[in-house]
């Protein structure tokens, strides 16, 4: 059951305290609240008994504001009827005596009060207890995740000379929108022979000469090569950015069609082969791409033959 004390002094002044199982608070009052104090019960203070934590939540609020109490008479107020009798009762710790003793030199006397009408304290000490258990259950979910996330997830490590995959995105482009069939696209390209390791997360590919992409990439772009057999690499984009964004570059177009009333275009684009040409609308490419003629099959830019 929750401790619930209140100090008056003076008449005008009251001071309300309050020890639950796992916490103690208290409010200084002058008609209405004006100050609060909260403090967590650690280690053997949590296996007290009940006795024991109403004395010590009188000791705290006390002491916490002792400088308003010396040299007044103060009234302590409690819910349990036990405190009531704290100077005639029989010591029967060494906690009691030391806290006793802290109380010496104060005039104050102790009255019982229910529970019920100590609302003040009560809630501000349940307020602490609500945050602390949302902290605990935030804490709990972190967990859960994590343990859910670990099942499925492993630490990639790779030996200097094996053969690995590099996961790009060459349809994050800079110019270009994302494509509608940009799931077509390979994910993976290689494999390529892993030279060095750069640090405990990254490592240096040996990429084509042709390649203009940093050949330093994060563990988590990259895929084993599995088996033997080194098959044939397939072309990389032709760059790629700080954001893994490539630069888009028209090299011909294809073909022509009218779709819903607007008129689409097949683009080959550069660094990609033919078959991940798109179909693109024609007045966006003109306005993404003004120095190239493209009414017609073929490219052009602007001045020329």
């Amino acid at each position: 059951m929750p401790v619930r004390l209140r100090i008056i002094l003076r008449i005008w002044v009251v001071t309300q305290c309050d020890a639950s199982r796992a916490s103690v608070g208290a409010v200084l009052r002058q008609d209405r609240p004006i100050a609060f104090h909260s403090q967590a019960l650690k280690g053997k203070n949590l296996l007290m008994s009940t006795y024991e934590k109403e004395m010590l939540a009188l000791v705290i609020a006390v002491r916490k504001w002792k400088h308003y109490l010396l040299g007044r008479k103060f009234i302590v107020r409690t819910d349990q009827k036990s405190l009531q009798y704290l100077w005639s009762q029989k010591i029967a710790t060494e906690a009691q005596q030391k806290w006793l003793y802290k109380l010496m030199g104060l005039d104050f006397s102790i009255e019982y009060k229910k529970g019920s009408e100590n609302k003040v304290v009560a809630l501000y000490l349940g307020r602490d207890e609500v945050l602390k258990g949302l902290k605990d259950n935030i804490k709990l979910a972190q967990n859960k995740m994590k343990k859910r996330y670990d099942l499925k997830h492993r630490d990639k490590v790779f030996e200097v000379g094996s053969w690995v995959y590099v996961q790009l995105q060459p349809y994050r482009q800079i110019s270009v929108s994302l494509r509608q069939n940009a799931k077509l696209a390979p994910r993976y390209y290689g494999p390529f022979r892993i030279l060095e390791c750069i640090g405990q997360v990254a490592y240096k590919l040996e990429l084509p000469a042709t390649s203009r992409i940093h050949p330093v990439f994060h563990v988590s772009k990259l895929k084993e090569k599995l088996g033997a057999r080194i098959s044939s690499q397939p072309q990389l984009p032709i760059t790629i950015g700080e954001q893994e964004e490539l630069g888009a570059r028209l090299l011909a177009i294809l073909d022509r069609q009218v779709r819903r009333n607007k008129t689409e275009v097949l683009i080959h684009w550069q660094g990609l082969p033919t078959s991940d040409a798109t179909w693109e609308d024609l007045e966006a490419m003109k306005i993404q791409f003004p120095q190239y003629t493209l009414e017609d099959k073929g490219l052009f830019k602007k001045g020329g033959v």
